[in-house]
């Protein structure tokens, strides 16, 4: 027999367990307000109350909880109904509307040990993060999915992860699915996870409801033996989106795609390689978004920015990446040149390729007047081509739809100047000192360090230039 503080209030969930014969988990749920409970409950009643932490353990199936360890599945269609839809509450953004810190005092965590399989996507709650130590792959019967459907899918909700595993929806050929997907959510997270899908993409945000999502410090791709369909990252009409220090290889079309209605998103610090066509895509209508400090190689293309069904490209920024091996060009911006097929007003700064095949640059404008895009500060180390150009290809006729700067070499500044001055004093100052004190003393004496601006001056100097001043 167990007591139970019955002062809080808000309402309280009730949960008790019988293992059946088929090793099934029967679950009773009794709901009530807190000041209507008995003070006095049965063994194995579990008291959760609106909004705190809650840790749930699946080991190779079974619930990690004592004394009985009840079979819960292996499958997605099991762990949907017999642990996340059984065990964990329903809440609303109401029942977490008062707090500003969301962390593990009040998220729910659902640790899977083991390897899973996926035969429906299985769909994680508002406030809940799902760990994997272990692998989950396609089953069978998940097949052909709707597009943004995945494995795991955080669908309509807030502040959820996707936090470690490895999931790979590749086992079966005829598996459609993406492994991981953010859908109309907002405040999700996709985060060290290894992803590969045969799919559309591998994890994908959409939704116009969907902002300030994150996917960081994941492994996503194929290999070099099976460079598997299409995207490793897809954005589609979404902004906010975070995605930074992951590695994107081995993709059959692009590395990332920031695609169209994609806006105020950024791509930082990411490694791309090896995808057949473009490393980093920034495509249609995606606007407002910056690109920086990415490492684009042994891609088709480097990073590209292209409207080809609907435009303009607009108002992005490329600043600083580096773009080595492709096999066509590094970095590029155009469109069909149709409409509002174009690219506008992106800045492009910094970048810097190397041993790209067509150039650093394509430059395949719309002649609209107040296209407007600017390249400053951007190199090619050692461009292999041949055009005429040199490391520039497709140039615009004039600067009234695209202007690039090119001051030459940059020099990085140094904090300690090793060279002499241009026109150095060829000897001490023979100013003599006033009678106030002595013209010198020995610099180890006063000046140990040889930091002072009065050099070997015991008392001081007088200001104004090194040879102008006197010792005090």
């Amino acid at each position: 027999v167990r007591s139970i503080d019955c002062s809080i209030p808000g309402p309280v969930s009730l949960v008790f367990y019988k293992v059946l014969p088929a090793a099934s988990v029967m679950k009773q749920q009794i709901k009530m307000k807190a000041s209507a409970l008995p003070f006095v409950l049965l063994v194995q009643l579990q008291c959760r109350c609106a909004v705190s932490q809650q840790i749930i353990r699946v080991v190779d199936g079974f619930l990690d909880q004592e004394p009985d360890f009840p079979w819960v599945g292996s499958k997605t269609s099991e762990l949907q109904v017999n642990v996340i839809d059984a065990l964990f509450s329903t809440i609303t953004a109401a029942d977490y509307a008062s707090f500003s810190l969301i962390d593990e005092t009040i998220l729910r965590y659902l640790y899977l040990e083991g390897d899973y399989t996926a035969d429906v996507p299985l769909k994680i709650p508002s406030l809940f993060v799902l760990r994997l130590s272990g692998t989950m792959t396609d089953d069978v019967d998940l097949g052909t999915r709707l597009r943004w459907d995945a494995m795991i899918m955080m669908d309509t909700v807030k502040y959820s992860a996707v936090d470690g595993g490895t999931y790979l929806a590749t086992v079966n050929p005829t598996t459609q699915s993406q492994a991981i997907s953010i859908v109309n959510s907002d405040f999700c997270s996709i985060r060290n996870v290894r992803a590969d899908a045969q799919f559309e993409s591998v994890i994908g945000i959409n939704g116009a409801a969907a902002s300030r999502n994150e996917i960081t410090n994941c492994d996503i791709g194929g290999s070099a033996s099976l460079v598997t369909a299409d995207r490793g990252i897809w954005t589609l009409s979404t902004t906010r989106v975070f995605v930074t220090n992951n590695f994107v290889h081995h993709k059959a079309r692009f590395g990332i795609d920031f695609d169209a209605f994609t806006s105020n998103s950024i791509s930082y610090n990411n490694i791309v390689e090896d995808c057949a066509f473009k490393g980093i895509f920034v495509e249609e209508t995606a606007s407002d978004n910056v690109i920086v400090g990415n490492t684009v190689r042994r891609c088709n293309e480097g990073v590209a920015l292209y409207a080809n069904a609907e435009g303009p490209v607009i108002g992005n920024l490329i600043i600083g990446n580096t773009l080595t091996d492709n096999v066509n060009s590094g970095l590029s911006s155009g469109g069909q040149k149709t409409n509002s097929q174009y690219s506008a007003d992106n800045t492009f700064v910094g970048n810097v390729g190397s041993n790209n095949g067509r150039g650093m640059f394509v430059n395949n404008y719309n002649n609209l007047l107040g296209s407007d895009d600017y390249w400053v500060s951007n190199k090619d180390d050692e461009y292999t081509g041949t055009n005429d150009d040199g490391m520039w290809f497709l140039i615009p006729s004039d600067n009234a739809v695209v202007s690039m700067f090119d001051p030459g070499e940059i020099v990085a500044a140094t904090q300690n100047p090793t060279s002499s001055p241009t026109n150095p004093p060829t000897s001490s100052p023979t100013t003599s000192s006033p009678t106030k004190g002595p013209t010198s003393s020995p610099m180890g004496s006063c000046d140990p360090a040889g930091t002072s601006p009065c050099g070997n001056c015991c008392d001081g100097c007088s200001g104004g230039k090194p040879a102008d001043r006197v010792c005090l």
